[in-house]
């Protein structure tokens, strides 16, 4: 829950911390990103903008679904 609490309020570097603590106790990463995936949705345009480029330079490959058309239109 602390993560998404830092990402929604634009503390990416944090909430990225307390993900990395919840997998590391057990939480899939399917789960932490179906989060993220939620959190971006629900964003207004401009911290949508500043997750995509948080997620993207953070781990391209994992977050690539950001830059798809239907995560766009969210």
């Amino acid at each position: 829950m602390l993560g998404a609490v830092h990402m929604e309020s634009g503390n990416f570097a944090e909430g990225h911390a307390w993900y990395t603590k919840a997998q590391e106790r057990g939480a899939s990463e399917r789960v932490i990103d179906s989060e993220l995936r939620s959190i971006f949705q629900r964003a207004d345009p401009t911290r949508r903008a500043a997750m995509k480029a948080y997620l993207l330079t953070n781990d391209p490959d994992r977050f690539q679904w950001v830059n798809e058309r239907s995560q766009r239109n969210a």
